[in-house]
């Protein structure tokens, strides 16, 4: 039976980027969930963006305003001079939509909204943060800086138990204010399709252009596995990131100088994504970062085994020699050694696709996230009356 507390509740959505990424994904699924039980949901983003044809598709209504958002230029000792000296005026503009929106709730997906948090204290109101970034790498300051605007949520979502370490790592006191709820997905029912191993082999990674992602890694070990005589190609599926326009160039240049670009198709952003996982043999999942992994749980969901980068929530999602494999991170040797042992050994390839599937199925389905995430609202909505 579902919970009664968010009937007819007021949710303020809101998001940085009006993109299609993970996060972005995510929201869609987070706001789908919310109005099934009963919640009116709408959602503010600061721009334009291909986000808002999907928002506008589900019947969910939006407004476009602009508002700060805390990108990587700010997380400087000039940038962070920037945002307090622009405080008070952006605080302001965050009020008014607040006051324009009457929420019940506001939910900021994302920890680049500080502003939005200081809602719970500005106007009383119940705010729940979802977190799904772990910015390992910054200097300690920044990354204290970054975390510590959360303790003013009423309750924190982390989408990973690697990035609530980062969360509680940086601000101890959110221990205690702050849970994990895996990302959920609406897998599809199609019969599972046995991975091709006819030559040539088909190797696939999928996500947004960036050096986080790793594709560098992928063609470099792509060129070591045709070294030895294994006849793989590559799909490398997803679009820059707005302002990375240079690194699509760069692995171009990347697959010419190693001499695989006849073995290497760029295929720009695809929709719907699950034929293309189809395609496949081996998802490659070689993130530097990756705070969860919905890649990893959406070609695995399908029966393609997944290598992945032990980095970040990625050893979470694979169980290595069970559900995939897990190689180093930085690595295209290890990345490539992992490749060439599975292609080596046809039926663990199979094998590992169907203990895959019924793995993430059942851990990662968004039934389960939906209960989890009304909960935590409902937790939220009561700690605030």
């Amino acid at each position: 039976m579902k919970p009664t507390h968010l009937s007819g509740s007021r949710v303020l959505a809101v998001h940085p980027y009006p993109d299609l990424f993970g996060a972005d994904l995510m929201l869609l699924s987070a706001l789908q969930v919310l109005g099934e039980w009963g919640a009116y949901v709408e959602v503010v983003v600061p721009e334009e963006g291909p986000l808002l044809d999907r928002l506008s598709a589900a019947d969910i209504p939006y407004r476009i305003s602009p508002f700060p958002v805390l990108r990587k230029a700010l997380l400087s000792p000039n940038g962070v001079r920037s945002l307090v000296t622009s405080l008070h005026a952006d605080t302001q503009a965050v009020a008014r939509l607040v006051r324009s929106a009457r929420p019940d709730v506001i939910y900021v997906n994302t920890l680049t909204l500080p502003h939005w948090l200081l809602a719970r204290t500005l106007h009383r109101k119940p705010v729940v943060c979802h977190v799904h970034e772990a910015e390992e790498g910054l200097p300690l300051p920044l990354s204290v800086g970054l975390v510590t605007p959360l303790s003013l949520a009423t309750r924190v979502i982390a989408n990973s138990d690697a990035t609530r370490r980062f969360l509680v790592r940086h601000a101890p006191w959110l221990r205690r204010s702050t849970s994990v709820i895996y990302n959920g997905f609406p897998m599809p029912e199609m019969p599972l399709r046995r991975p091709g191993m006819s030559s040539p082999i088909r190797l696939l990674l999928v996500g947004r252009l960036n050096p986080r992602k790793g594709q560098d890694l992928a063609i470099e070990a792509l060129a070591k596995l045709r070294a030895t005589g294994l006849d793989v190609f590559l799909d490398i599926v997803g679009s820059p990131f707005r302002g990375y326009e240079w690194y699509e160039s760069k692995l171009g240049l990347l697959a010419g100088h190693l001499g695989v670009e006849d073995y290497v198709r760029f295929r720009g952003y695809c929709s719907p994504i699950w034929p293309t996982y189809e395609e496949a043999c081996v998802v490659l999942v070689p993130s530097r970062i990756e705070p969860f992994g919905n890649v990893a749980v959406e070609a695995m969901s399908v029966g393609r085994p997944v290598i992945a980068a032990s980095v970040g929530g990625l050893p979470e999602i694979v169980r290595h020699g069970q559900t995939g494999m897990l190689c180093r991170p930085g690595d295209s040797a290890s990345l490539a050694a992992a490749v060439e042992a599975l292609l080596r050994d046809p039926r663990a390839v199979e094998q590992l696709g169907c203990n895959a599937a019924r793995d993430v199925r059942s851990r990662f389905s968004l039934d389960r996230f939906a209960d989890k995430l009304t909960a935590r609202f409902n937790d939220a909505l009561q700690a605030a009356s």
